[in-house]
């Protein structure tokens, strides 16, 4: 066993006699001071904590469970809170995550504002407290009707609108560049039509005396028609597209939180 983990369940041991002695009480003629019960569970806290941090989680976990299975601990909520928190590291170091969760929500029970400080705790463990406070109910919050959820009409008219909406940053901004490449592309062509109308209060394009430049504003009312048809195709397909991501994503939220310990590192998805 290392120096620094005998030495800490020595103090553990000379807490647990020391608080035997006293309930026994001294001997005829000796003065003695009933020690405060809050000071020695705070002194046995700090000893598994020095346990944690020399290398021996797995005693400091031990200390801190036999700590908190004594009833009269309740009496002290800070010190509670603290020992709680340290186990629930400790467990989430060993791997333990499940057990963590479970000592975790049972602090957050007793203190709903209870909050990890990152300067004590290491990052992934202050990570993963954050999901669990996160998850827990909130039963101040009264039920009230909430506004439908999903997208603005406004965003799902706008092209590319639903992909940024999505996240789909990429997709979204070809679908803008697409639609409006193809929207300023047919008005210039439409543009170039009107100019070239002889009868401007007439219905369509009116040529008169020139044929070659009749069949090129056909030609390009054509393309015009062509390019517009397919630029409302993209935006509809689009619009579909981004519909059914949204919906699905809805029907099935899955908040993802980075989980990092010693030993691995996956993804914590919880709601």
């Amino acid at each position: 066993m290392p120096i620094a983990a005998a030495l800490a369940l020595f103090t553990l041991t000379h807490v647990a006699i020391a608080q035997e002695a006293g309930a026994r009480g001294a001997a005829p003629g000796v003065e003695v001071v009933d020690p405060d019960p809050a000071s020695l569970a705070k002194d046995r806290v700090d000893a598994a904590i020095q346990l944690y941090i020399q290398g021996s989680p797995g005693a400091a976990r031990d200390a801190l469970m036999l700590l908190l299975s004594e009833p009269e601990l309740a009496e002290h909520r800070e010190i509670l809170a603290e020992a709680r928190v340290w186990l629930g590291e400790v467990q989430f170091v060993l791997g333990e995550h499940a057990a963590a969760q479970a000592t975790f929500e049972a602090a957050l029970r007793d203190d709903p504002a209870l909050r990890l400080d990152p300067f004590e705790h290491p990052p992934e463990v202050v990570t993963f407290f954050e999901a669990v406070r996160a998850a827990q109910p909130r039963p101040e919050e009264t039920p009230r009707s909430s506004p439908p959820a999903g997208p603005s009409m406004l965003v799902t008219v706008a092209p590319g609108g639903l992909q940024l909406y999505n996240g789909q940053t990429r997709l979204g901004a070809a679908v803008i560049g697409s639609v409006a490449g193809m929207g300023i592309t047919c008005l210039t062509m439409r543009l170039w039509l009107v100019s070239n109308d002889d009868k401007p209060g007439t219905w369509g394009v009116q040529v008169e005396g020139d044929e070659a430049l009749g069949q090129r504003l056909r030609a390009v009312k054509t393309a015009e028609n062509t390019i517009g048809m397919a630029a409302l195709g993209v935006w509809g397909v689009a619009i579909l597209q981004g519909t059914v991501r949204a919906e699905a994503a809805e029907a099935a939220p899955t908040p993802v939180s980075l989980l990092v310990s010693p030993s691995s590192v996956g993804l914590v998805v919880r709601w």
